[in-house]
């Protein structure tokens, strides 16, 4: 594996693909998150659960979060003058990355090489990169915030320390583990903290996205509750770059035709 990895990097084989997130009001498109692929000469398209271990093992999280980023932003850029004014991108961000000194200045390069508005931007972070509160990781928010750049917290509600980030770190928005979808029409624990997620969102007005949505069960209990945006396999699949483009052309990423009869 680690062999393969290094080869993959020299060969170009990791892409992105786009998973579209949705707003409940009409289910249209309110965001993209990038996600990396590797497209392996033998074995097709790889998920990264397989080879990410082996990244962080060989050190390549930066080099390789820094790829994500830049060609996020040169496709996203492209894509802009077909998409609403309001679809943001949304990158996943390690700790590697924002812990390293200058890489909100590398940011703000990469935003105007793709002439991409800061405000279009959502970094997506974890607990992990969140857990050392040093004063780098202070600075480097800060030259971020000050960009216009906004952040989230991924995989909300699952650690010790979701809550207490909200008030150490600038923070527009959370997006509630996918875990808590598979058993929210099951378990009035999950049901209510869900809706305790929500809620607090809502207050502190902060977006807030349910992740995994698989099923219209699934997305009729998120309408009970409020009904954060929206990401899963019910409503859209990740896609190839080449994919959205053309479906950009054609006008469906604004006027997408989802019916959900079933989550009424």
């Amino acid at each position: 594996m680690d062999r393969a990895i290094r080869q993959a990097l020299q060969k170009r084989e990791l892409v992105l693909h786009y998973q579209p997130i949705v707003s409940p009001r009409g289910y249209s498109i309110v965001a993209f998150e990038a996600l990396l692929r590797w497209q392996h000469p033998q074995r097709g398209l790889i998920g990264p659960m397989e080879f990410l271990p082996a990244l962080e093992k060989l050190g390549f999280m930066y080099q390789v979060g820094n790829f994500v980023l830049h060609e996020g932003l040169r496709q996203f850029g492209r894509w802009l003058p077909m998409l609403d004014p309001h679809v943001v991108l949304n990158i996943n961000i390690s700790a590697a990355q924002l812990s390293h000194s200058g890489f909100a200045e590398m940011v703000r390069t990469e935003l105007e090489g793709a002439n991409v508005p800061a405000s279009r931007l959502v970094l997506e972070l974890t607990e992990t990169v969140l857990f050392a509160r040093t004063k780098r990781l202070k600075d480097e928010f800060a030259a971020l915030e000050a960009l216009g750049v906004r952040f989230v917290i991924d995989d909300f509600g699952t650690g010790y320390g979701s809550y207490d980030y909200l008030k150490h770190f600038p923070i527009h928005g959370v997006k509630i583990d996918k875990h808590f979808m598979h058993a929210i029409g099951h378990n009035l624990i999950v049901k209510a903290i869900v809706k305790s997620i929500i809620g607090l969102a809502r207050d502190l007005d902060f977006d807030v996205t349910a992740e995994g949505i698989e099923t219209p069960q699934q997305l009729k209990q998120l309408n009970e509750l409020g009904t954060p945006n929206i990401q899963g396999f019910l409503f859209h699949r990740p896609q190839s770059a080449a994919a959205v483009e053309k479906l950009a052309c054609n006008g469906w990423l604004t006027h997408p035709p989802v019916t959900i009869e079933a989550a009424g």
